[in-house]
């Protein structure tokens, strides 16, 4: 394999050890992980599935589609671990998580059930945890391709305040309960209805 220039990503890495003429050996491979320690997991993987497929097959058998099935099959194991390192890492910024997901604010509103006037508390942390509702958490974390455990630690962390204020001491907010912001919001008494009714998340417990 090529060691002049450094391969950053896993679909190259995998491509260049598919193009050598076998199934690398354990010597190869050793030197393969040595290089890329961050992809060990997904290499040993994809070489496991080769040698497998190399033992099975017909020695004059062409093996290009079976190679690329053994890639494809791989790819899409990497993808979903990827995917799942992603949804686990720590909610610090929801506009930015939801921009990441692929929606604007109104999109996101609508996917969830609420409105911006919930939508602008639950960002600045202005709504008390233990009064959130599990079924809110489990909505926000699919909607944005997170774990419902990311989503309860970012509503645990401080609430913001203005950054611009004349006080030499920050001013003292106060959270209020995710019900009374369900009636101060623009909601249909149906949807409000339907939200007063949710059960609070026992995991947001004080």
């Amino acid at each position: 394999m090529n060691t002049s220039n450094p391969i950053q990503t896993l679909d190259d890495i995998l491509n260049e050890i598919a193009s050598l003429p076998a199934p690398p050996s354990r010597t190869e491979t050793r030197e393969i992980l040595a290089r890329f320690p961050e992809f060990k997991s997904e290499i040993i993987d994809f070489v496991t599935a080769w040698i497998k497929l190399d033992c099975t097959r017909d020695p004059h058998e062409v093996i290009d589609v079976d190679v690329d099935r053994v890639v494809d099959r791989t790819m899409s194991r990497v993808m979903q671990v990827l995917h799942e390192r992603a949804g686990a890492r720590p909610l610090s910024d929801l506009s930015g998580a939801i921009r990441a997901a692929g929606h604007d604010l109104k999109s996101f509103e609508r996917a969830v059930g609420i409105d911006r006037g919930i939508l602008t508390s639950l960002e600045s942390r202005l709504i008390r945890p233990p009064s959130i509702p599990t079924l809110l958490v489990e909505r926000i974390a699919s909607t944005l391709g997170k774990t419902a455990d990311s989503v309860r630690a970012y509503f645990r962390l401080p609430p913001q305040t203005a950054t611009a204020y004349m006080s030499i001491r920050p001013p003292q907010v106060t959270q209020v309960e995710f019900a009374q912001a369900v009636r101060n919001s623009t909601l249909s008494k149906v949807d409000q209805t339907k939200w007063l009714a949710e059960s609070p998340d026992p995991l947001l417990e004080s």
